[in-house]
């Protein structure tokens, strides 16, 4: 038996590449923007994602603003793309900092991620899932809280309407589910 100490094995270098990825690249909404900034007039899918996806559904602010603009644009008719929504952003103006330092950078960043239009439905499924755990989580929380301070007579109809409003949330998110397996549902 060897009872020598062993050298650590040597580890591989890591590829540079790896190193420089941003966070956004595995972000279901960041490749969601993606995606719908390059739809231009967009299939009836992209558009369907715009509609049924709500700005509340986006963890990121900056991210929810953004999608928020480019919903908007869709519902104008107009057809989407970077420069159309970086130019709708700077002239209606901003008084908001974005990512980035400016909306332009913080668009381009987004749109070198790949993601392309006719995956967009697969990333909206991603970001409602994220949003729906989010709810569950919150609400989780708001349980606890009234476990430990709402009056005990209260706490059981505290329960049910939490209970219900996830119920709804949950319906919503298997509802998109359905509705881009069976596009002529929608």
């Amino acid at each position: 038996m060897n009872t020598e100490p062993q050298a650590a094995p040597e580890m591989d270098e890591p590829y540079d590449e790896a190193l420089t990825l941003p966070d956004m690249a595995i972000d279901p909404e960041a490749l969601l923007l993606c995606a719908l900034l390059w739809m231009e007039t967009g299939t009836p899918t992209t558009r369907f994602v715009v509609d049924y996806v709500d700005p509340q559904d986006f963890y990121n602010p900056s991210y929810a603003r953004l999608f928020s603009i480019i919903a908007q644009h869709v519902s104008d008719e107009k057809p989407v793309h970077p420069a159309t929504i970086a130019g709708r952003i700077s002239a209606a103006g901003t008084t908001e900092p974005w990512p980035g330092g400016s909306h332009q950078m913080f668009i381009a960043d987004l749109v070198h991620l790949g993601a392309l239009p006719e995956q967009a439905h697969w990333y909206a499924e991603q970001v409602l899932s994220t949003s729906y755990r989010r709810q569950f989580h919150t609400m989780t929380q708001a349980l606890a809280h009234a476990a430990e301070h709402a009056p005990e007579n209260q706490l059981f109809s505290i329960m049910v309407e939490h209970g219900k409003a996830q119920r709804r949330a949950w319906s919503r998110r298997t509802e998109f589910a359905k509705l881009v397996k069976e596009p002529s549902k929608k």
